[in-house]
C-alpha cells in the first residue's frame, strides 16, 4: 500500500469531497428552516442540499449525533405543539406537519411525549 492510499493520508479524493460537502453543510445556520422547506422529507432535504441521503446520514451522526428522520422528527413534534398552542387544531396540524391523517399524527405525539395532543396536554412542553 502506497502512502497516498492511506486513510487520512490527505490523498483520497471521496474524503476530500466529502469535506467540501460536509463544509457547505456546516454553512447552513438554521437546518429547521430547510426541514420545513422541504416538508420535513430526508430525501427532499438532501436533494435541496444536492447531497445524498446517506451522505445527510452521515454528517447528522457527526454533527447532531442522530439520524436526520429522527431530529426532523422531534423538530416535526415541536412544531405540533407549538400549533396546538397557538390553537391550531389537531386535524390541520396533522395536514401542515405531512402526517397521513390525525390519528397517526396523535400517535406520534403520544408516543413521543406521553401525553394525548391536545391543547391542555402541550402546555409542559415548551
Amino acid at each position: 500500500m502506497f502512502n497516498q492510499d492511506r486513510p487520512g493520508s490527505g490523498h483520497d479524493p471521496n474524503q476530500q469531497r466529502k469535506q467540501c460537502m460536509w463544509s457547505r453543510m456546516d454553512k447552513i445556520m438554521r437546518w429547521e428552516d430547510e426541514a420545513r422547506a422541504t416538508e420535513y422529507s430526508v430525501s427532499k432535504l438532501a436533494r435541496h442540499l444536492k447531497t445524498s441521503s446517506r451522505q445527510l446520514e452521515r454528517y447528522f451522526r457527526m454533527k447532531f449525533d442522530c439520524s436526520p428522520k429522527a431530529w426532523i422528527n422531534s423538530l416535526k413534534i415541536k412544531d405540533a405543539a407549538n400549533l396546538l398552542r397557538r390553537g391550531v387544531i389537531i386535524k390541520e396540524v396533522a395536514f401542515r406537519l405531512g402526517y397521513k391523517n390525525a390519528t397517526h399524527f396523535s400517535r406520534a405525539y403520544r408516543r413521543w411525549h406521553g401525553a394525548n395532543a391536545t391543547s391542555g396536554s402541550i402546555a409542559d412542553f415548551r
